[in-house]
This record gives C-alpha cells, structure tokens and sequence, in this order.
C-alpha cells in the first residue's frame, strides 16, 4: 500500500494523510506532491509530524506559542462554519471584535460580509470561514511574513480536513499568500484560478469595501461569478 504526503514550502513539517483519504494535492499549489511507501506513514508513537483531527488541530492551535502575537490576544480565533462545506473563504487576520469574543468576521466587517453572502443565498451554515493568522496583530496592523509562516500550517490542516471545491480570499493579503505572491487585487479581483484542481478566486475585503463603497459594484460581479462557479461545481451548497 501506499501513501500519499504532502510536503509545504516554507514550512518544515509534513503533513501526512493516507491515500485512501486524499483525493487532491490540497493546498492549492502551495505544496508539492511526493509518494512513499507505507513504512513512511506517520504516527504518534514515532513523534513524526502526521495531520492532526479537528480536536487535536483545534487544541493545538489554541494552545499555540509560535509568534508573538500570542502575547498579545485575548482570543485565538480557529475559524468556524460547515466543516463539510464545499467553500471556505479565507481572510487576513482577526480584528478587535473577533479578538474579543474569538469567531471570525463578527465585526461591521464581518456584518457587511453575511450581507454580501446574503445577495447570493450563502449563509454560515454552508461555507467554513478563517484566516491566514489566528491571533489579532496588535492596532489591525498586516500580519507579518514570519508570523504567517507560524500559523499557517494550521490553516493548511483545515483545507487538508474539509477539503473544499472553492476557495475565496478576502483582500489582497490572503490572496498574495495563497494565490500569487505578487496577485494583484485592483487588477486580478473576481478571477478564477485553478489550484490542484481547488477554484480559487480573490474578492475585496469587506472592510475596504466599507472605507471605499465605490468597489461595491465591481464586488457585487465577483459575488455573482463565485455564485454561477457554486453552481457549476458544488452539489450541496447555495
């Protein structure tokens, strides 16, 4: 038998998942594929990295020490939502409010975001929502390069568990993370890529839209093109 593992660039552990259980090279283009034997298949008692469950992932991460922001928030915020769901979208980091009370996008972001969802019949029932970093970087500031290369492996290990069809980036620094490094938002926003088989696209973060409601119309196409992919590829959502 054989299995399957993923191996992350700039990361230095490997998430391992039987072959069985792994249907596509998730995450989205960030990892390369390799195949080895059964002997190679991680376990507890070996002290290898393996891919961790939702409770352990969860534990894990709210117990996590790996940057400095855990000095700094009240809250670790996991993400949450349909953990069988069919789109996950993705932002930057928590804010005040989700710091505070420890869900994801419960702010006048977030509000505004359910509002948007709304026009085209998504609810929390059916997507999962996180972010790249699961603390709050102090004043709202970009989460730093090495604070995201600490914290993301914990959204890969959700990617890897619920194994979504669509992916929709929040704003311009999820996008350059999971996307492109240099993607443009101005110019690349509300187009389709395609990421080991994963729909990935990168819409504005609802909080430049309540600075700057002149991208509304521009986002309301993006919503009705992530609306008709939901169609053409999803079977239980929307």
């Amino acid at each position: 038998m054989w299995v399957v593992y993923a191996l992350f660039k700039k990361m230095s552990t490997v998430i391992f998942v039987k072959s069985a259980d792994f249907q596509l090279p998730y995450f989205c283009g960030i990892m390369s594929i390799t195949v080895v034997s059964q002997d190679c298949y991680p376990t507890k008692e070996t002290g290898n990295p393996y891919m961790l469950n939702w409770t352990e992932l969860e534990s894990a991460c709210r117990s996590c020490q790996k940057c400095a922001l855990c000095e700094t928030r009240h809250n670790v915020v996991f993400g949450e939502g349909n953990r069988d769901a069919e789109v996950m979208f993705i932002g930057e980091g928590p804010g005040e409010q989700e710091d505070l009370t420890g869900h994801p996008f419960v702010g006048r972001a977030g509000q505004f975001l359910d509002d948007m969802l709304s026009i085209i019949d998504l609810d929390r029932s059916q997507y999962f929502i996180g972010n790249v970093v699961k603390c709050r970087p102090p004043q709202n500031r970009d989460p730093l390069n090495v604070e995201m290369d600490a914290c993301i492996g914990y959204l890969r290990n959700q990617v890897a568990l619920i194994r979504p069809k669509i992916i929709v980036c929040l704003g311009r620094i999820a996008a350059t993370r999971l996307i492109r490094e240099d993607f443009k938002i101005t110019k690349e926003h509300g187009q389709w890529f395609d990421r080991a088989g994963v729909h990935m696209m990168a819409i504005y973060h609802p909080s430049a839209l309540l600075r700057d409601p002149r991208k509304r119309p521009e986002s309301f196409e993006d919503l009705k093109k992530l609306q008709a992919k939901i169609r053409e590829v999803c079977t239980h959502t929307g």
